[in-house]
């Protein structure tokens, strides 16, 4: 644990992006461990391809809830937890208001990514396949949607490299407060696609 803690304060300090999620290897071999099917399948596809994650995970995990329990269970409760923050995020400190932004920001991709699993249409896993895929496979207007979103995540991604480059706590303010007002459209990306889980079970 004092490695993660270390490798996470050094990110902190270099401004790096890092998402943990320890495993403990005795709970992964039960049914009750939270590592969902999906983020497994991630987890696969990064070793077949050659990326850093290095061995067989087959064998070390328990079988889980079915694909699309898990998936539709993911999206209602990240749907669920964007609204409460949208709904609170005025009283946030800056440190969390960045904390909620980041995640607005990546969940389009990762719902993205959900959906095409859920429909087994995933081909790639790289953020421009999944947008790609998603695109010829979901209706015009949810791939219009999320196109929108990732249009708005490289402009904030540009603006920060901008900053760091050259702060300006003025210009990074204004940045911000445009970034908020197209929150409610990552709450209408995330219950478009909860609709199009439904119209599945008609």
């Amino acid at each position: 644990m004092e490695t993660l803690h270390q490798i996470d304060s050094q990110a902190h300090g270099r401004y790096v992006p890092i998402n943990v999620t320890p495993c403990d290897t005795v709970l992964a071999r039960t049914r009750l461990h939270h590592l969902g099917a999906s983020f497994v399948r991630h987890l696969q596809y990064s070793i077949d391809t050659g990326g850093l994650i290095k061995g067989s995970l087959a064998g070390m995990l328990s079988p889980t809830i079915p694909v699309r329990q898990e998936i539709e269970s993911y999206i209602k409760m990240k749907m669920y937890s964007m609204q409460e923050s949208l709904a609170t995020m005025t009283s946030y400190s800056d440190e969390r208001l960045a904390g909620f932004l980041k995640k607005a920001l990546e969940a389009p991709t990762h719902v993205a990514r959900k959906m095409l699993i859920y429909y087994d249409l995933l081909r790639g896993d790289s953020k421009k396949e999944v947008q790609e895929r998603y695109r010829e496979c979901m209706h015009d207007d949810l791939g219009k949607q999320l196109d929108y979103l990732l249009a708005l995540d490289a402009w904030y991604s540009s603006a920060l490299q901008c900053q760091l480059r050259s702060p300006n706590k003025t210009l990074y303010a204004d940045t911000l407060t445009a970034l908020q007002a197209d929150m409610p459209k990552v709450i209408e990306f995330l219950r478009s696609n909860i609709l199009r889980l439904d119209e599945t079970r008609l």
